[in-house]
């Protein structure tokens, strides 16, 4: 199974952003990634969705357990998560920077669609 490099010997970094550019937005990416040689080898991206000053998971893409993976999050605690591709262990670092842009991007696209299923789930 895939496994990044220790995490002390990349360069990790963590940052909040608002994907509307609006920073009273009540939604925010949390992002976290490790690069090492150049290429990042670990991520974790978390749209997060602020009601009442509560933080609240509604999607993340991450590299845990040796795949690329979404997760989908309902407000009555249940998840989806589904497989976006497996990390070799040969070329993994590789497929994870690729993988990083690709999650990236959808993050901020699907924001909206995310949040409207989450509201949905807890009408």
């Amino acid at each position: 199974m895939y496994k990044p490099p220790p995490e002390e010997e990349c360069h990790c970094e963590t940052f909040v952003f608002h994907p509307t550019g609006r920073e009273n937005d009540p939604i925010k990416l949390h992002v976290r990634f490790m690069q090492y040689q150049g290429k990042i080898v670990d991520f974790s991206i978390n749209q997060v969705f602020v009601l009442d000053g509560i933080s609240h998971d509604i999607a993340r893409i991450d590299t845990a357990h040796g795949t690329i993976h979404r997760h989908q999050f309902f407000p009555r605690r249940q998840q989806v998560r589904t497989v976006i591709t497996e990390i070799p262990v040969d070329d993994g670092w590789n497929v994870v920077d690729k993988g990083y842009d690709n999650a990236l991007d959808v993050m901020q696209d699907e924001w909206d669609d995310n949040l409207r299923r989450w509201n949905s789930d807890r009408a």
